[in-house]
């Protein structure tokens, strides 16, 4: 029986090793032709031959050995740390070679690490062939299949190269990172870490944010590289700086907006460590101040959103503290539970949507304008998603089909789901809605259930993901959709067979650095 299973597995790995070297060769003939048709895109192809070392490189060192808990937290510190500090404008811009930056380097490091691990990690490529490997399953396919949805719609746009080159961005910082975090960040001894890396990262953002308001500057916009390519973003920078009379602070984002987005998401993990008790003083005291300064940053950003999404984000948080049980329960007892949290929620819902649509509304003259903008948008785009519901225009065509001209001359389209309908269709704005109302699904049933040995870091990440929903009704900027695969991945992985939740990896003491 254990040779045919050893004998099974051996098959199964040998197919993938198979599919992914046909895959690099697949990828290295893409890279040849459009390499030969536009030479400009060689240095920015440059990704694809490190890959291919790095797979090398892999084969030569398999190893049966896990990758320790001290390696994996410093790896994701620095990975969540560039993300968050690093702004997206602080770039080295040499000629026409690929503009470099932090981000990518460390994305690109850490998806070339993501491929020598499951190379040459037999515990980590194993955990993919388990005969049931839970939530994580569908989840990668819902991820999977809307960046496959993408790519199909690079090849119907008007200028098909520079969508995969956008498209190739998009795989790099955000869908890759999902497997990232299922296949390494996954562990119970990791999400107490994933929280205080989280809190400390929005302490010194909020920080920033309140030095930013009070100097009515940010230094950091100095590194801002001059020329023409970027003149557009230089003019919407000055354009989201004051509204009404009142300063805007961005903090280490591009965009005040993303400052909220982030803060709101901050505000899940802050009140989430604050609410339960099965964590030491010290975590609990990180995650007042971590709340506190939160609330101030996205007050500081000026965002008319900030206020819905703290608010949803906060209160999901805290229904889940208030309905999940401490310990696992019968089948009738989470139904009974999951029918209170849906009836709260419609009363809840009810109540604040008259408050909401005043927001929406606006007060100023501003507010009313950037509505009504809004609403224009949804005007333009809506007969484009008609008339192409398939694969839409191609990535990057939505901000000349519905974007709008500001007083600066910049176009703008306010509405992320809005573009993914126009560029790629119908099928991908669902499959986009299914990656992020999926993971909140499981998540939700799990706690409900009273499964979870850290209830507080997966109730964290259901309201990061509602956070985010709401946020890109009126955001076009991806920039923070780095957290929410990331953190999506290891929530439905630690649901999964596939994150190793067994005795060699015990869950944290009850310490701030667990």
């Amino acid at each position: 029986m254990n040779s045919k299973y050893s004998e099974a597995n051996k098959s199964q790995s040998l197919l993938f090793k198979i599919a992914l070297f046909g895959f690099i060769g697949f990828a290295l003939f893409i890279a040849g032709a459009l390499t030969a048709a536009t030479p400009v895109f060689a240095a920015k192809l440059l990704l694809i031959p490190l890959l291919l070392i790095t797979i090398a490189m892999a084969f030569l060192s398999q190893t049966d050995k896990p990758l320790s808990d001290g390696f994996l937290k410093v790896w994701l510190a620095i990975l969540l740390g560039t993300m968050a500090l690093w702004p997206t404008y602080m770039i080295i811009k040499i000629g026409e070679f690929p503009a470099i930056d932090a981000r990518r380097i460390v994305a690109g490091l850490s998806l070339a690490a993501m491929f020598f691990f499951l190379i040459s990690r037999k515990d980590i490529y194993r955990s993919l062939f388990k005969e049931n490997i839970g939530p994580l399953r569908t989840g990668s396919l819902l991820v999977t299949a809307y960046a496959i949805w993408r790519i199909a719609s690079c090849f119907v746009s008007p200028s098909p190269i520079e969508s995969l080159v956008q498209v190739f961005w998009e795989i790099l910082y955000y869908y890759s990172m999902f497997f990232v975090g299922a296949l390494f960040f996954s562990r119970p001894s990791l999400h107490g870490w994933v929280m205080t890396v989280f809190m400390v990262l929005a302490i010194l953002i909020s920080g920033y944010a309140g030095i930013e308001w009070i100097m009515k500057k940010n230094i950091l916009l100095q590194f801002i590289p001059s020329g023409k390519d970027f003149a557009d973003f230089q003019a919407a920078l000055t354009l989201s700086r004051l509204r009404d009379g009142f300063f805007r602070s961005q903090s280490t984002f591009e965009h005040p907006l993303l400052l909220a987005e982030f803060s709101a998401m901050a505000v899940c993990f802050g009140l989430a460590a604050m609410l339960w008790t099965n964590k030491s003083l010290a975590f609990r005291v990180l995650g007042t101040i971590t709340l506190i300064g939160a609330i101030a940053a996205a007050f500081l950003s000026g965002s008319r959103s900030a206020l819905v999404t703290v608010a949803a984000g906060g209160s999901m948080v805290s229904m889940l503290w208030f309905f999940s049980p401490k310990q696992q329960i019968t089948s009738g007892k989470s139904a009974l539970r999951k029918l209170s949290f849906i009836m709260t929620l419609i009363a809840a819902l009810a109540i604040a949507l008259p408050a909401v649509t005043l927001l929406s509304q606006g007060k100023s003259k501003s507010e009313v304008t950037s509505t009504a903008a809004r609403v224009q948008m949804l005007k333009l785009g809506i007969p484009s998603i008609e008339q192409y519901p398939l694969l839409g225009t191609g990535p990057g065509t939505g901000g000349m089909v519905a974007g709008i001209l500001t007083g600066s001359g910049v176009r703008t389209l306010d509405n992320y789901f809005l573009a993914i309908a126009i560029e790629s269709g119908v099928p991908a704005i669902l499959l986009l809605l299914a990656c992020l109302i999926y993971p909140m699904w499981v998540i939700f049933n799990r706690l409900i259930n009273g499964t979870p040995h850290l209830p507080q870091y997966f109730a964290a990440i259901l309201g990061c993901l509602i956070v985010t929903t709401l946020t890109h009704t009126v955001l076009w900027m991806p920039y923070n959709m780095f957290f929410t695969f990331i953190l999506s991945g290891a929530a439905l992985a630690a649901f999964s067979n596939t994150s190793r939740n067994d005795s060699k990896y015990p869950p944290p003491t009850s310490t701030i650095s667990s």
